[in-house]
């Protein structure tokens, strides 16, 4: 974080306090996304340069439904669930505990919100509403480039070992989307999911984040270990993670699948079986010692793809990239950053065990 930027956090932190950062999102032109707690809200500010300054989800150029916030704030209860400067703005309008009327907008850049649309779409008609559904799509608003969902009253899915099911169901219905229609979706193969691991890392560097001193040597071997039968894909969701998944009254809802794409089968149970260790390390929710085991079998067991070619090697390399990748997410997030060799260690564990 540069001199600036820190004067400037520090000169609107309310009675002197530490200056809570919560990310950091390098961008390819060598700037920087901060998000920040301050007095007790979430502030944005983008660096380049040496140059800082504060961004505002009310006021985001490249996001026309942000133009709209003000007018939506002055109708009624908005709350900004989550906020990617120029990416991503996602809204939820109406007052948190109501029997109706509560919507959730997602704001996105002029071109892309037809193709989230026609993403949902497909992967909504492919999982169906057993055992696992979408938010259904409301509506969308070509003009503020949104779509609007139905605000899903639900809870964070249990990551306890008693739950385990859960997970199960889970697995099963990612083999019905990978049965589903794959025409039109982009491939993301090991290559491209390497692409990602070395674009963040280039980033990491360019903006002065210190990597473990292990991260050039676990990421060469992690590349060296592509699985040879890596042409098998199938629809996968990409981003596959505890945080997208709810417990609702009607059951299982999964989120966010604007990187619908053609994947190998194992990539998200590898994803999100990563994720259940983070947890154990953060210390968060209901994790305890066993969660990985428990619910990380039970969801392998409802994939039910242990019969498939190179199945544990290709498993491997899908854990071992998304340490890989995580360990550099939270080298970027300073609560977490002590995590980053410990995510590195875990990287060269799964290629160890293949």
């Amino acid at each position: 974080m540069n001199a600036e930027l820190a004067a400037l956090l520090s000169s609107q932190q309310a009675g002197g306090a530490p200056v809570q950062v919560e990310r950091l999102d390098p961008k390819r032109d060598g700037g920087l996304f901060v998000e920040a707690r301050l007095s007790g809200a979430t502030r944005w500010f983008s660096v380049h340069e040496g140059r800082s300054q504060p961004l505002d989800p009310d006021s985001d150029a490249r996001l026309p439904l942000s133009q709209r916030v003000p007018a939506l704030r002055a109708a009624g209860p908005l709350e900004v669930l989550a906020y990617r400067p120029e990416r991503r703005l996602v809204l939820r309008l109406g007052e948190l505990g109501a029997t109706s009327g509560l919507v959730v907008l997602k704001g996105y850049r002029k071109r892309q919100y037809e193709e989230s649309a026609r993403l949902h779409g497909i992967a909504a008609a492919s999982l169906g509403e057993q055992p696992l559904r979408l938010p259904r799509l409301q509506r969308v608003d070509a003009a503020a480039a949104a779509l609007e969902f139905e605000f899903v009253a639900g809870r964070p899915i249990s990551l306890a070992p008693r739950h385990a099911d859960q997970f199960r169901r889970v697995g099963a219905a990612l083999r019905r989307l990978q049965a589903g229609p794959a025409e039109g979706l982009s491939r993301h193969g090991p290559a491209e999911e390497l692409a990602i691991v070395d674009a963040l890392a280039a980033r990491a560097r360019a903006v002065g984040v210190n990597l473990p001193p292990a991260h050039a040597e676990v990421a060469r071997r992690v590349h060296a270990g592509v699985p040879s039968h890596g042409d098998v894909l199938a629809p996968a969701h990409r981003d596959l993670h505890d945080g997208q998944l709810l417990s609702a009254r009607d059951g299982l809802v999964v989120l966010d699948f604007d990187l619908l794409c053609l994947a190998d089968p194992l990539l998200d149970a590898a994803n999100l079986v990563a994720h259940l260790k983070l947890r154990e390390l953060q210390g968060l929710r209901d994790v305890d010692e066993s969660t990985v085991d428990v619910c990380g079998r039970a969801l392998l067991e409802g994939l039910d793809r242990e019969a498939d070619v190179q199945y544990r090697e290709r498993l491997r390399f899908y854990q071992a990239a998304t340490f890989l990748r995580l360990s550099l997410v939270y080298a970027l997030r300073r609560r977490w950053a002590h995590l980053s060799p410990e995510l590195l260690e875990l990287a060269r564990r799964c290629v160890d065990d293949r």
